[in-house]
């Protein structure tokens, strides 16, 4: 959600480079192919950064985890 409200408000693209994007995390295999392109665009533009090299995908975000991303968002130039 939040990479569509970026490409939406900022007009910006679809990386096209998705999977080496998301192979800086060690549980990429973990995230749902439907989700990938969201989460590549999303770690491109810096609003994810993952946790000691993983991105969690089965986990659940904490509100301090949503909090900073959307802070970046917020703030996104």
């Amino acid at each position: 959600m939040i990479a569509r409200a970026l490409k939406a408000t900022k007009k910006l693209q679809d990386v096209s480079n998705t999977d080496s994007i998301i192979s800086t995390f060690s549980d990429a295999k973990d995230i749902h192919a439907s989700l990938r392109l969201g989460v590549a665009f999303a770690t491109s533009k810096g609003l994810v950064i993952g946790n000691a090299g993983k991105f969690n995908p089965k986990s659940n975000a904490s509100r301090a985890e949503a909090a900073v991303i959307l802070y970046r968002l917020f703030n996104y130039k």
